[in-house]
This record gives structure tokens, sequence and C-alpha cells, in this order.
């Protein structure tokens, strides 16, 4: 049996200079105007926390763990999570089973709570500014936006080990994740009723939409991860290892969360948001790798297959609708392919403090492929394509959006050295 205890005090700061008079003067610079005095500022909280952990080895072949930890913040409140699992031995060491449950927190960022910014954007062929207001300002109290509050979650994990031999290992795990309360950015909201009318009633009337960062939507994330491992395969005088590691998962938002009831606001969380925080990274991602030692050199080369995405950028048809519309599984949609990179790392040891490296990224320079899907009849395809892609300036990865990096081939040299 082991026995662990401890404690942790810590302190935040987060600052916000204000900008230039001249960029946030009446509607200020194209497109970020800089931040005013009103904005600027220095911002803190601490927490204390403590926390413990017991180990149990019933036998050899079983062991259980149980941890829990408590925190006091002081700009929200406080927290209690806690975790336990086991694992247990199948076949010897060659068959493992290990399970977990635990809950869990995310403390808003000071950044979340306190940052305001406006930008000008152009609508229509004139500019209009929009406004993400701090989530403790005068504009979230004229709204009714509550004070942000921890994200929590509650997580479940199974998994095997499998070592045949010495040589040869696969991991499989599953998990389930549920997360309340999840903090994320809102749409930029324009309803004039719930919006821009208490906003003027301030004074805030130089903005046609605003943004909060709120506690928006419950979502839960199901997946399963696979790592294979085979070394010491002997190829002429040298070694070769084979690697294998693939993530497949599902997210989807359940509800919006229970902190927004009673505020009538029109999409929250709109089709765009949705995609951000559920489907615009790939659902299927893998990576295949061959290593291979021979005297002083050694050679990776890494093939990662990304798979597909689907974001609906703003600007599409039904982008602006409220994630749990009826209609909005019939609207219009980006499919990003799948699409398989390559990476090769060569490492020359010159001796035991001295290694040169040269590594290219996406050696055939691949870059994202994507098409506009479900149009609506009727719909221009150039006046989409130019909305998505900003006229033209974003074809690889749309204005918003990207499954994985557009920068196609990349080179980089080092040298490193041990002293």
């Amino acid at each position: 049996m082991a026995l662990a205890f401890g404690t942790e005090a810590r302190r935040e700061e987060y600052e916000i200079y204000a900008g230039d008079y001249a960029s946030y003067y009446q509607t200020g610079a194209i497109s970020f105007p800089g931040i005013s005095q009103d904005d600027a500022g220095i911002f803190s909280r601490y927490n204390v926390g403590v926390y413990a952990d017991a180990a149990f080895d019933i036998s050899d072949a079983t062991s259980l763990n149980a941890t829990a930890r408590f925190e006091n913040y002081s700009d929200f409140g406080n927290a209690l999570v806690w975790k336990v699992s086991a694992k247990q031995n199948i076949i010897g060491k060659k068959l493992i089973a290990r399970a977990s449950a635990s809950t869990g927190f995310k403390a808003p960022s000071l950044q979340q709570v306190y940052l305001s910014t406006i930008q000008n954007v152009f609508s229509n062929g004139t500019i209009v500014s929009e406004g993400l207001f701090n989530n403790v300002g005068k504009e979230a109290k004229a709204v009714g936006i509550p004070s942000l509050d921890a994200e929590k979650s509650l997580n479940f994990t199974f998994g095997l080990g499998i070592q045949p031999n010495k040589n040869f290992s696969i991991t499989i795990d599953g998990y389930l994740i549920k997360l309340y309360d999840r903090i994320l950015l809102s749409s930029r909201m324009s309803d004039q009723a719930t919006i821009l009318n208490p906003l003027a009633a301030i004074g805030v009337s130089n903005v046609t939409a605003a943004s909060f960062f709120i506690n928006g939507v419950d979502t839960n994330t199901l997946g399963v991860d696979l790592v294979a491992n085979y070394r010491n395969i002997n190829i002429a005088t040298g070694k070769m290892a084979l690697n294998l590691a693939m993530n497949i998962n599902h997210s989807e938002i359940t509800k919006n969360s229970s902190k927004l009831d009673g505020l009538n606001l029109v999409a929250p969380f709109n089709r765009t948001e949705e995609a951000l925080a559920t489907t615009s990274r790939p659902s299927l991602k893998a990576v295949f790798g061959i290593d291979y030692a021979i005297k002083k050199w050694n050679f990776s080369l890494n093939n990662t297959l990304f798979g597909k995405a689907v974001y609906a950028n703003s600007g599409m048809p039904g982008a602006s609708l409220a994630w749990n519309d009826p209609s909005a599984a019939s609207q219009s949609y980006l499919e990003f392919s799948s699409r398989v990179t390559s990476d090769l790392a060569i490492n020359y040891n010159i001796n035991d403090k001295n290694t040169i490296n040269l590594s290219v990224m996406n050696i055939f320079n691949v870059i994202p492929k994507w098409e506009l899907m479900n149009l609506p009849s009727g719909t221009s395809y150039d006046e989409i394509y130019n909305a998505v892609t900003f006229n033209g300036r974003y074809q690889q990865s749309s204005y918003d959006a990207q499954h994985f990096s557009i920068f196609g081939t990349q080179f980089m040299l080092g040298y490193n050295i041990k002293f």
C-alpha cells in the first residue's frame, strides 16, 4: 500500500495593455482596432488545492488506485474531483486489463473571463463592428450572461495491454468523456430583442453583433486508441522497428448548458461553433512509422492519415442556424477529404555528445482538399466559394478551418550537443 498527500497554492495574473489611442478612436483600425483604456487592466486570481492518493497492490496480479483533489478558486468557488482505477494481470504480464472512472474540471482562463475586443468586418460592402465582450462587464450584465463557472466532466476508460514477447506489444483503450457546461466562444449574436436592444440601452450602439465566452453546451466524446509496436527486426546489420498509433472518436453536442436557461438567446451556438467543437478535426487519425538504426545512422519514416472532417463555414447557407435547429442536419457543409502525409527524419550520431539531423516534413507536399456539399438549388457555387475562401485567398484550407497544416513540404536541419 502507498499513500500520498499534498497541497498547492497558485496565483495567476493576466494583463491587457491599451493600444495607441488612434488605433481604437471611433471605428478604430481595420480590421482589428486596438484595445481601449476601458478594456485594459491587470486581473488576477488565486487558488488553493489539496489532494490525497492511495494505491493498493491486492496481489501480484491486481492493483487498485484512488485519488481525490479539492480546489478553491477566488473567482468561481470550489471544485472536488476524484478518480478510481484498477489493473488486472490476466495472463501474467502478457495480457493486462485496466479500467478507470473519474470526474474532472477545467477552470475558465483569465483571458476567457476578461478579454474584450472589437473587430471591424465588411458586410454587403460596408464596414460594421462586432464585439467580443468580457464575461464580467456591463455588456454581459445587460444581456444577462452569467459569470463563467468551471467545466466539469465524467470519464470512463477500459483497455487491454498485450505483450506476447519483449519485442511486440499492443494496447487498446476505449474511452467515454462527458463534458458539462463546456466553455466556448458563443456565436456572433445579432438578435435585436435579446442582444442589440439591451446593449443600446447601456450606450453600446456601435456594434452589429456580440459574442461572449460562456458555459455553453454539454458534449459527449466516445473513442478508441490503438498503439502497436514491433521492435528489433534484424535487417542487414541494423535493426528496424514498426509502429502504429490510431485514434477513432465521435463527438457530439447533447444539449445547451442549463446555465443558459431563461436567457432566450437566439442561436448562441450555431452550426459553425458546433463544427469547431465536434467535427472540424478528423474523427480518424492514424500514424504508421518505420524506424531503422544502423551503426551511427537512424532513419524514421512516419505516414499520417488524416480522416474526413466536416465544417460549416460562416457565410454558407444555414451556417448561422442554431446547432439544434430541426433543419440543421439538411444544411450545406464543407467536407475535407482523407489525406496522407509522410515525414522523414535522418539522424547521424557523430559521437556520444554530437548529433546532426535532417527532417523533411510532408515530403510529397500534400495539402488539404475539400468540397462544398449539399448546396441548395439555385445557389451560386462561386458566391459560396468566395465566402468560404475569402474571395480565393484561402483555397487550400477555407477561411475558417483546416484539418491539417496547409504549409506543405518543410525542411529542418539541426545540430544537437550534449554537455
